[in-house]
C-alpha cells in the first residue's frame, strides 16, 4: 500500500498478513519511519530521525499521548466515542507524522477518515465509506447494514480489518503491561497521570480473555494448520471466499458468538448459524485456556 500527499510518497510494509505496519519508506526506497510491538500485537513505539517516541493508550485502545526519550509528553490526544478528534497537541516533527490514535486505527488527516485495511471509516457520519462484503447475520439485523461501524456500538466494539467487528479489548492486561514496561524502559521520566492510569486499570472479564486466547492462537497458526482447517471439504466457500483471513474472521465471531456444547471425550464445541449453515470449532479448555482443534462449516 502506498499514498501521495504532494508529489511525497509513503509506502507501507505490513508484517505478513497482518494489520501491523512494520515501517514506511519514501519515494526513494529509505526507510523513514519504524514502528515496535509487543508479542500481542501492541504497537510501542515509533522511530524517526534517530529518535524514538513511545505509545500510551487508555482503556478503549485509543493513543492518548507520545512520550520522547526523556519521558517528556510531546503530543496528547482526546476522541468521542467514533473516533473524531478533539484534541492533537502535538509539539515535534516525529509526533506531528504520528498517524495512529483512535483504537490505534490509521488516521488519514487528508481526509479525516481511518483506513482500516477493506475500507475507510468517517467518523463525522459514523458509518464505512464502502459496503462490508460480509452479507451480515439474519438473527443480528444491526451487521446487515453494509455500512455500520461496529455495529452502532462503538463503545464495546471495535472492528481493526474493516470487516468484522469484535469485542473491543480495551486494551488487555498483558498488552498493556508490556507496553507500559516498553515505555518506561525508554524513558525514566514517565509522566504522573500515565502512572495513574496504569494503576486504576482492571483485568478483563473470563469471556473477553478468552477471545483474546483465540485470535492469538489462530495469529500462532502455522501453514500447515491453516491449510487443514481451510481444505475444501472444510466447506469455507459456502459462506466465505475461502480464505485464511475471512475464516479466521468466521472462527473469532463463532468462538465469541456461538453455542456451546460438548463434543468428544473432554472436548468442547461452538457452532454458530451464518448465512444459513452452521459453522463448528472445536477445543479443549483447560487450566482457564483454551485450544483450538479443528473448525468447519457443517454439509447440507
Amino acid at each position: 500500500m502506498s499514498k501521495t500527499v504532494d508529489g511525497v510518497t509513503t509506502n507501507y510494509h505490513y508484517d505478513g498478513d497482518s494489520i501491523n505496519v512494520l515501517y514506511e519508506t519514501n519515494n526513494d526506497g529509505k526507510v523513514v519511519r519504524q514502528y515496535v510491538y509487543s508479542d500481542d500485537g501492541i504497537r510501542l513505539a515509533m522511530k524517526m530521525n534517530g529518535k524514538s517516541l513511545y505509545y500510551h493508550y487508555n482503556a478503549d485502545d485509543d493513543v492518548i499521548a507520545l512520550t520522547d526519550e526523556a519521558g517528556k509528553i510531546v503530543a496528547e490526544y482526546t476522541y468521542d466515542a467514533w473516533g473524531n478528534v478533539l484534541k492533537n497537541n502535538a509539539s515535534t516533527e516525529e509526533a506531528k507524522a504520528n498517524s495512529y490514535g483512535y483504537k490505534g486505527y490509521t488516521y488519514d488527516k487528508e481526509i479525516e477518515q481511518y483506513y482500516l485495511m477493506a475500507r475507510y471509516y468517517e467518523p463525522e457520519q459514523g458509518v464505512f465509506t464502502a459496503v462490508d462484503p460480509d452479507p451480515g447475520d439474519e438473527d443480528d439485523p444491526q451487521t446487515m447494514n453494509g455500512y455500520n461501524y461496529a455495529s452502532n456500538n462503538p463503545v464495546m466494539l471495535a472492528d481493526p480489518d474493516g470487516l468484522w467487528a469484535g469485542v473491543l479489548f480495551k486494551f488487555a492486561a498483558k498488552g498493556g503491561k508490556t507496553a507500559w514496561k516498553y515505555a518506561k524502559k525508554g524513558a525514566k521520566k514517565v509522566s504522573k497521570s500515565m502512572k495513574k492510569w496504569w494503576k486504576g486499570f482492571k483485568a478483563k472479564p473470563k469471556k473477553r480473555q478468552e477471545t483474546k486466547q483465540t485470535n492469538s492462537q489462530l495469529k500462532s497458526f502455522d501453514s500447515d494448520k491453516r491449510k487443514h482447517i481451510t481444505e475444501p471439504e472444510h466447506q469455507w466457500n459456502s459462506v466465505s471466499d475461502g480464505s485464511w483471513g475471512q475464516v479466521q474472521a468466521l472462527i473469532k465471531r463463532t468462538m465469541r458468538s456461538g453455542k456451546e456444547s460438548s463434543y468428544k471425550k473432554s472436548a468442547r464445541k461452538k457452532t454458530l448459524i451464518y448465512n444459513k449453515r452452521k459453522i463448528i470449532v472445536t477445543f479443549v479448555r483447560k487450566d482457564g485456556k483454551i485450544k483450538i482443534g479443528n473448525a468447519w462449516v457443517e454439509r447440507k
